[in-house]
């Protein structure tokens, strides 16, 4: 397990930019490909921050930095748009397999 927490100020930072996905959770799912490891029931999916379950639709790929770590790298994570939208930075534990480095701007 990782501790991480929301990564301040990434709002302008759009997936396009960076990659040719229209969006991070895009980019999560089609690079990542570890939409199984999270927990789910049938049509709902466990925020790994909340906890709290949502259709997939309500998730974004939130932007994260790892806590303790001298790793300085933002990583895309899927969260429900309530905890990434918000403005709460309190540190959670991750499956660090669940994490996929956000790439070098094009």
């Amino acid at each position: 397990m990782t501790k991480v927490k929301n990564a301040p100020n990434t709002g302008d930072l759009k997936a396009p930019d960076y990659t040719e996905y229209s969006s991070w959770i895009e980019y999560w799912e089609t690079e990542n490909s570890r939409l199984l490891l999270l927990d789910w029931n049938k049509w709902l999916y466990k925020c790994p921050k909340c906890g709290g379950l949502f259709a997939w639709s309500k998730f974004d790929g939130a932007h994260v930095i790892k806590v303790y770590s001298i790793d300085s790298k933002k990583y895309i994570l899927p969260l429900c748009q309530g905890c990434n939208r918000g403005k709460d930075e309190t540190p959670f534990d991750i499956d660090n397999n669940l994490l996929l480095p956000m790439p070098n701007k094009k």
